[in-house]
């Protein structure tokens, strides 16, 4: 048979990110302290930016949904500028969650509950029955869920233990690995004594094909939710400022650290220069171009957060109005929504921000809260549960404090499914010792 080859042009579209767009979402992506620095390195290597001294960008104040009288503005403390908690692995885990669309409602309740069930390592200590039996759903949906939950980063969470685990991660690997899938499956026990030359006979592979394959497993994390989370910050640089004026609240953008930027005048006549050569021009015109585009980029920016802070605002009016405890659960979703962008624009956005309201500085994406199922149909914020969590502690009987599943029980009571683990892990967050010791410390 006889090959032949020929060339055909053929015309398709696809999408390619440029430069540019890519510089306009890193720098969605900076807070305020972080975009001082950049700007300050873009002043450095490109001649054409220069600095005046004062603001980027003047925002007119956009006034919000009017304001209760529980709370009134108060004169900053720098107390106010701490940070009120990191990042979690379910709030990683939920981030993911909320990004799918077209999920069934059903099988995102179910996902949930099992982030919300996760232990400190992220394994899941609970079969799928159980998952059923709990929230009377069906096996199948359980069995649905769980598999979504476990195709998450980090690789290996939701796992039942250690060797469920290094199995997940291993199907993660872009390449297979049979020979380390079978030691983990059948001889974990074997390897971890060191018994290379029984392994090597059993699987018919030298020794060295052994010690190859226990690289590979040695490279995983056997607790995936104990992850480089990121560090409290100490103190913060509010992105987003959230006032009281008059009986409604006013939303401006914190752009006072950022130093006042402009094209450069001289490079912009020096272009004009009929004197200089061609070569000469393209290199100044780059420069201004570059300069340009980064001034357009954090006007964008600032747009961005504006446009996103006054959806907030008008969604969690209890929550500025009343406290954290009247925090309503809120997803990318609902706000890409209402401001019309994408679910993953506006995780970037308020990702490493935080906003200052009149009840304190928050992380802008702790206000994305999870939501756990009431009995009557509706959601409560995890961040509300632990707020109501910490006042049932607070007003237990302090010779015989609550056990985990004494305050799962009296918050069941109060309308929210919660499973004990869930309520030890808040517990924990919380800072609030078990029962046991907080009966003997007092």
């Amino acid at each position: 048979m006889a090959v032949e080859y020929s060339l055909h042009q053929t015309q398709s579209t696809g999408l390619a990110m440029s430069r540019e767009m890519l510089q306009g979402l890193e720098i969605l992506q900076l807070s305020a302290f972080d975009l001082k620095d950049y700007i300050e390195r873009q002043l450095i290597e490109n001649p054409a930016l220069e600095e005046q001294g004062e603001i980027v960008f003047s925002f007119t104040p956009k006034v919000g949904v009017a304001a209760g009288n529980s709370f009134t503005e108060r004169r900053v403390d720098p107390l106010d500028m701490v940070a009120s908690r990191a990042d979690t692995l379910e709030a990683i885990l939920l981030e993911q969650l909320n990004c799918l669309r077209g999920l069934p409602k059903q099988i995102r309740f179910i996902a949930r509950y099992i982030i919300g069930n996760l232990d400190d390592s992220g394994y899941l200590r609970m079969k799928a029955d159980d998952i059923a039996d709990i929230l009377q759903v069906s096996i199948t949906e359980a069995v649905q869920s769980l598999s979504l939950v476990r195709s998450f980063e980090p690789a290996g969470v939701a796992a039942e233990d250690l060797r469920d685990c290094l199995l997940l991660q291993l199907r993660h690997r872009p390449e297979r690995h049979a020979l380390a899938e079978s030691i983990v499956t059948d001889d974990l026990d074997q390897l971890a004594s060191g018994n290379y030359k029984v392994l090597s006979n059993k699987y018919g592979v030298s020794v060295h094909d052994i010690r190859q394959a226990l690289e590979v497993i040695r490279s995983f994390n056997p607790r995936p939710g104990g992850f480089g989370i990121v560090e409290d910050i100490p103190y913060v640089i509010p992105d987003i400022i959230i006032r009281k004026e008059a009986g409604r609240y006013v939303i401006t953008v914190n752009d006072k650290t950022i130093p006042r930027l402009s094209a450069n005048t001289a490079y912009k006549q020096l272009v004009k220069d009929s004197k200089i050569t061609d070569k000469e021009r393209r290199f100044l015109n780059e420069h201004l171009r570059s300069a340009q585009w980064l001034l357009k980029c954090i006007e964008q920016r600032n747009a961005t957060l504006l446009r996103i802070a006054e959806a907030i605002s008008t969604l969690q009016t209890e929550f500025l109005d009343k406290g954290l405890s009247f925090l309503k659960p809120m997803a990318h979703k609902d706000i890409a929504e209402q401001v019309g962008l994408h679910e993953s624009t506006v995780s970037r956005a308020v990702r490493s921000k935080y906003i200052r309201t009149p009840g304190g500085v928050f992380e802008l994406k702790a206000l994305f809260s999870s939501a756990l199922q009431a009995l009557s149909g509706e959601s409560a914020s995890s961040e509300s549960v632990r707020i109501e969590l910490q006042k049932l502690v607070s007003g237990e009987d302090r010779v015989k404090p609550y056990s985990d599943q004494q305050l799962a029980d009296l918050l069941m009571a109060q309308g929210v499914v919660i499973a004990r683990r869930t309520v030890a892990k808040y517990r924990k967050q919380l800072g609030i010792a078990p029962a046991l010791q907080r009966a003997n410390r007092r």
